[in-house]
């Protein structure tokens, strides 16, 4: 009897895990318009919110020391393009278009009204791109790059 109910409280920690471990990571991810799921880190509070986006075979992780640096005085979001990371890898035309289309999405889900994008390399192209497809569609965002 003892290990059953062993089992059972094994079995419960378990499932736990696995529902609140997808529970978070669900409020971490957009979908592009092409289907690609596209993951995030969202940390810290003020604004502007600062937006990273990695370069060519990077991931999000490349700026983990900003992150910690930045997000104890501003919100900061952490992007991993499609692909690279944890993002999915379905896409069938990587283009910078279209990864600024990705970062214009979870800039749009998480409702950010005052925006730095930061990028290097590949992601300089990308934030660009993002800030290009913003103001043509909203003026009413602001948008610094650096």
């Amino acid at each position: 009897m003892k290990e059953t109910s062993h089992l059972s409280v094994w079995g419960m920690i378990f499932l736990s895990l696995v529902i609140f471990g997808c529970a978070k990571e669900s409020d971490n991810v957009v979908t592009a318009s092409d289907g690609v799921e596209i993951r995030f880190d969202r940390q810290g509070n003020g604004s502007p919110t600062l937006v990273f986006v990695h370069g060519w075979a990077n991931d999000r992780s490349v700026w983990e020391a900003q992150v910690a640096h930045f997000s104890e005085k501003y919100e900061v979001v952490n992007i991993d393009l499609p692909s690279l990371g944890v993002s999915g890898d379905n896409r069938q035309h990587f283009t910078i278009a279209s990864f600024g289309e990705d970062v214009a999405t979870v800039i749009k889900k998480l409702n950010l009204e005052q925006v730095v994008l930061i990028g290097f390399s590949m992601g300089a192209r990308v934030v660009i791109e993002t800030a290009n497809r913003r103001i043509q569609r909203d003026g009413t965002m602001k948008i610094v790059l650096f």
